[in-house]
């Protein structure tokens, strides 16, 4: 006769269906949604120390040069900066951009850069989508946004929209309003494309236009929008170059304030002289 099976022996179900015990089913029995809590808790507390986390902006002492970059965003609503490379201009404007956005003085900052391509290496055959592909071109900017902040505080600053990289395909029709907009590298753009990205500018917004027009790599020959953009806004005198524009401000840097290295001092002041 079969032996009658003890109802201690019958194995009993975890009132927690949520729990689970280790692969040889005994042992600590593991509560998976305490352990989705506590991650979410980490989460949270990860994130709100980012959020809390401040720029760091102390460090950044401007040169006078530089000094005139600030003044002009300041006063202008338009600050237009041809300066060599190294002078630390995309540097100055970022900082400052930085200061008046923690003042609340603008609801956000657009940096605006076209992608280069300075050799056969073409975006539309590298993979994956548009953000990927154009994140190589953004690099060496957020770079130097990292260095007024952590990469941690700058992607959550971009998920809130306070901080945006864009070129100049995807602003068509498109108006800014309360925005600092940081435009790079206009050597590389046309005309054409210039006045678009200018026309974009809203109410309570300014914008900075950096170009060096001794800076041109593209492997697609563009016409100079920033240089067609220098003359027909700036007159030149005993002085130098000046803005005859009211709301627009000009300012020059020669390459002899590049701060990067010696090397690099010498080699922007040999070609300046040829190119």
């Amino acid at each position: 006769m079969a032996r009658k099976k003890n109802s201690s022996e019958t194995p009993s179900r975890h009132v927690n269906r949520n729990a689970q015990q280790d692969k040889t089913g005994r042992g600590k029995v593991k509560d998976r949604h305490g352990s989705r809590t506590q991650s979410g808790t980490e989460l949270v507390m990860s994130e709100r120390a980012v959020n809390n986390e401040d720029y760091k902006l102390d460090w950044f002492k401007p040169t006078e040069s530089q000094k005139e970059i600030i003044y002009s965003m300041c006063t202008n609503t338009c600050t237009i900066i041809s300066a060599s490379s190294g002078t630390g201009k995309s540097t100055s404007v970022i900082w400052q951009a930085l200061k008046e956005l923690k003042k609340g003085n603008y609801k956000k900052i657009m940096f605006i850069k076209t992608a280069v391509e300075s050799c056969d290496d073409s975006i539309g055959f590298l993979p994956n989508d548009a953000d990927s592909k154009l994140k190589p071109h953004f690099e060496a900017s957020r770079g130097i946004f990292m260095q007024f902040m952590s990469e941690a505080k700058l992607n959550m600053e971009e998920k809130r929209g306070r901080i945006e990289f864009k070129i100049p395909n995807f602003i068509q029709g498109a108006t800014f309003d309360d925005t600092l907009m940081i435009l790079d590298e206009m050597q590389q753009v046309s005309p054409a494309i210039l006045k678009l990205i200018l026309e974009r500018v809203g109410k309570g917004s300014s914008v900075a236009v950096l170009g060096d027009k001794k800076q041109r790599y593209a492997f697609k020959k563009r016409e100079d929008g920033f240089s067609f953009l220098v003359n027909m806004v700036t007159d030149v005198d005993d002085e130098g170059r000046y803005s005859n524009v009211d709301s627009i401000g000009y300012v020059e840097i020669p390459a002899s304030e590049n701060m990067r290295s010696e090397f690099s001092r010498l080699i922007v002041g040999l070609y300046e002289e040829k190119l």
